[in-house]
């Protein structure tokens, strides 16, 4: 479903960065699944609390 993009004409540039923001998110996403105690350690040495 994400790689719909893909197959669509890029007249802009909103369309581009759509695109781009689509094709970023799925594997952020994929690794954020598999990794959330490496993101909550970060986030908490910034300063934020992850519940």
């Amino acid at each position: 479903m994400h790689w719909q993009w893909g197959n669509k004409p890029l007249k802009t540039f909103t369309d581009a960065d759509k695109a781009f923001r689509t094709a970023m998110y799925a594997p952020f996403f994929n690794w954020l699944t598999n990794n959330i105690d490496v993101f909550a350690l970060h986030k908490k040495s910034l300063g934020y609390i992850w519940a």
